[in-house]
């Protein structure tokens, strides 16, 4: 006689009810059987993530961009910053700067275009691009 819990998962019973040497599988592979049914549209429906196992770790949206300003600012060239200022985050911002260092979440540099330091929050940086001008540093150059 075949095991009824197999009938209730939806898995082939064998030839003939049992074979020779055939056993019934232990409970957790009948409960990942059960995870790759089918549902009631009869399509597959993916496996459930399991909440002890980790996401693979992923790098900051900002990661990049600050790869591009650390390199610039060890060759001293300035950089071009497209930037969200947090008190207006929808517009846009596109600056030239020349970078000095990191402390924390901020990004250190002057502005090309007031002519002052600047702060910029690392996380609203939308992107960087290294120029071809280099600078000669105001202030020593902390990467």
């Amino acid at each position: 006689m075949a095991d009824p819990r197999l009938a209730s998962y939806g898995l082939p019973l064998p030839p003939g009810g049992r074979m020779a040497g055939w056993r019934p599988r232990s409970a957790s592979v009948l409960a990942r059987a059960d995870v790759q049914t089918t549902n009631a549209t009869g399509m597959n429906r993916q496996p459930t993530p399991d909440p002890k196992r980790r996401a693979a770790p992923q790098q900051p949206q900002h990661a990049a961009p600050m790869r591009v300003v650390t390199l610039a600012g060890q060759w001293r060239r300035t950089v071009t910053l497209r930037y969200r200022k947090k008190s207006d985050f929808y517009r846009l911002r596109i600056v030239e700067v020349e970078p000095y260092s990191v402390r924390g979440p901020y990004l250190y540099a002057f502005c090309l275009q007031h002519g002052s330091i600047h702060s910029f929050l690392i996380a609203n940086i939308v992107s960087a691009q290294q120029n071809d001008r280099k600078y000669v540093p105001r202030w020593s150059v902390e990467f």
